[in-house]
């Protein structure tokens, strides 16, 4: 430790001394970036939301901040999923329909981001799970008979 604080210039007696322009050039920049708060990573955005293609069946899921109380409806037509929730989360739904081709047709956001909405391609059945800050929404079709879906490994 002592050979990399005399290469930085950074030493002295009783506490580190700034010399040289190298070494305050360096310190103020560790301090800016371990104080600026970093946004969440592309990978976080990604994995707020999920949607594949299950045995029989299409799954979106949706990762909140936290639990969170969700309203899910669907048209009188049964042709929109409606996902409603109280405070603005800002999923990336753009990739749904081409993750689930044959069960979602379109997906977007609502532009308060306090609901998603998902038209099916088909008539399904909807079977939603709330599992701590996460609601799975399964996209069962007419002919799925027995249990619906248990949870997903997480």
């Amino acid at each position: 430790m002592a050979f990399f604080v005399s290469r930085l210039g950074l030493s002295g007696v009783g506490g580190l001394r700034f010399r040289g322009a190298g070494a305050w050039l360096l310190a103020v920049t560790l301090l800016v970036a371990l104080a600026v708060p970093w946004p969440a990573s592309a990978a976080d955005d990604e994995e707020r939301v999920r949607a594949s293609l299950e045995d029989g069946f299409g799954r979106i899921i949706l990762r909140f901040d936290r639990k969170t109380d969700v309203d899910v409806r669907t048209s009188a037509t049964s042709s929109v999923v409606v996902v409603s929730y109280p405070d603005p989360v800002a999923f990336d739904v753009s990739k749904v329909a081409a993750l689930l081709p044959g069960y979602v047709t379109a997906a977007r956001k609502d532009p308060d981001e306090k609901g998603v909405r998902f038209a099916l391609a088909g008539p399904y059945s909807i079977n939603t799970i709330e599992a701590a800050d996460r609601l799975i929404i399964d996209l069962l079709p007419e002919s799925w008979q027995g249990l619906p879906p248990g949870l997903p490994d997480f």
